[in-house]
């Protein structure tokens, strides 16, 4: 049984329709999780490629008994990005 890697693709548009900014509590496409080794440089790099902070790194318990540490951040076009070093 062979199992299919997601793609993510990355689109750019000349003409862009307007568009209602992304929340995490709308209906409809929320965020995006991506999993890093290292979640305060992840979180360095969106900051230096013109992102902006949605919340503050934080560490909590997993259900297993270890520490997670995760972040919500926008890229440049406003979109909601999850970065955790648990996935």
């Amino acid at each position: 049984q062979t199992c299919a890697l997601p793609i993510f693709e990355i689109i750019s548009y000349r003409n862009l329709a307007p568009a209602v900014r992304p929340e995490l509590n709308r209906p409809g496409f929320a965020h995006v999780c991506f999993g890093v080794e290292n979640v305060k440089e992840a979180y360095d790099a969106v900051m230096a490629a013109g992102g902006s902070p949605q919340g503050e790194i934080i560490q909590k318990t997993t259900p297993a008994g270890g520490m997670a540490t995760a972040v919500y951040v926008r890229d440049p076009e406003g979109n909601i990005i999850e970065l955790s070093d648990k996935h």
